[in-house]
């Protein structure tokens, strides 16, 4: 099976996974009955593919199955940090559970104010009460135990203690908690919103490390940033020979990741693809766009 065939049949596997939340999700939005642990199984699928997936959060952008995707991004990035990390197994599950479930408190807020494009005209104090909604939610009507829904209650919290909606700080928070906040903040800013486009990976990077030791444990944000690198698995780089890549793998130099050839000094299309490490010699100067690409 050729480079291209595998890569749609993780796509495919990828966009599966989150239909498959999507359709949880339709049904805990009109208050259907939900089946003890439905997530349960999609855990265990993003256990197994989770890092194949992890090129799609930033290279699919649409906004269609918003909550959806993000909740599997989250997922997923959790996952990278929690086995870069070393945690159990154990936690793992919990981490995963209460990832792909942190936003479902959103349910519990109107249609309107979620897709609105004007932010001056929303009511805040509805945006605030969703951890609260969330780990209702999870806890009485899912019947997760509590380790999860707490995740749901403080993935919104900082580190400096300015967040909602307790105004923890520092370890006062779970640790699985404070793996998903950082998860949720770069998925979010990498997918599109009814108010603003998404960012790329590189930015998204940047924004995180800029508010490093006030907004998330600066620890695990340290852990995140060398998993994913300076720019993210995805990334599309410009070189200085002038050539286009895209980043595809880390490696132990965070400026120096494993890079997928997309177009010759030239700006002419590879005709084949090749993998590359980048050197002192060969270098990021920058990000690219798909315009660049001709």
């Amino acid at each position: 099976m050729d480079d291209t065939t595998e890569k749609k049949k993780t796509l495919l596997k990828y966009l599966d996974v989150i239909k498959r939340v999507e359709d949880i999700f339709a049904k805990i939005a009109m208050n259907r009955f939900i089946v003890n642990d439905p997530f349960a199984s999609i855990a265990e699928k993003i256990y197994v593919d989770g890092p194949q997936f992890l090129e799609y959060i930033t290279t699919h952008r649409g906004q269609e199955l918003r909550l959806a995707k993000n909740a599997v991004d989250t997922a997923v990035l959790a996952l990278g940090i929690a086995q870069a990390m070393g945690l159990a197994d154990f936690t793992i599950a919990t981490l995963l559970l209460g990832s792909l479930l942190h936003d479902v408190g959103m349910f519990c807020i109107p249609q309107s104010i979620l897709t609105t494009k004007d932010l001056a005209k929303v009511d805040q104090r509805y945006i605030l009460t969703h951890p609260i909604h969330g780990y209702n939610v999870i806890l009485k009507e899912l019947r997760y135990h509590n380790r999860i829904a707490l995740v749901a209650l403080q993935h919104h919290e900082h580190w400096n203690g300015t967040g909602y909606p307790q105004g923890l700080s520092g370890t006062a928070m779970t640790l699985e908690s404070r793996i998903v906040a950082i998860g949720d903040a770069f998925a979010a800013m990498t997918t599109p919103r009814s108010y603003r486009p998404a960012m790329t990976g590189h930015q998204a990077m940047n924004q995180l490390v800029d508010v490093m030791n006030s907004q998330f444990d600066p620890d695990i944000l340290k852990v995140f940033v060398a998993f994913m690198g300076i720019y993210p698995r995805g990334s599309l780089v410009r070189l200085n020979t002038g050539a286009i890549a895209r980043v595809i793998d880390q490696t132990d130099m965070p400026l120096q990741p494993c890079i997928r050839m997309l177009t010759y000094p030239s700006g002419e299309v590879c005709t084949k693809e090749e993998e590359l490490d980048l050197t002192e010699e060969l270098f990021i100067t920058g990000e690219a766009e798909d315009k660049d690409i001709v």
